[in-house]
């Protein structure tokens, strides 16, 4: 992996098993990020998976640039309320 992200602008890191849309959230692959800006401090982490207003802040804590939330949001009765309550969870 080391030699591979002096190639590369970002990095997608996933804290759910691919493939199972609102599965369950894994905080384990968090500790990825850290791995990762060590090797290459100017890469960008995204990070995808179980992204709700409590594991965002999880997300940003431990490094992540950005975050995906697909169920979160498109579950929710409101798409804009949800929005919101995601950026108020950050400040």
């Amino acid at each position: 992996m080391k030699d591979d992200l002096t190639y590369v602008d970002h990095v997608l890191v996933l804290t759910v098993h691919p493939g199972f849309y609102g599965a369950k959230y894994m905080k384990t692959p968090l500790k990825k990020i850290a791995q990762i800006k060590r090797i290459n401090p100017k890469i960008k982490v995204l990070v995808d998976g179980g992204m709700n207003p409590v594991t965002i802040k999880d997300a940003v804590k431990a490094g992540a640039d950005a975050v995906v939330s697909g169920s979160f949001i498109s579950k929710s009765e409101s798409p804009k309320k949800a929005m919101r309550e995601l950026r108020k969870s950050l400040k």
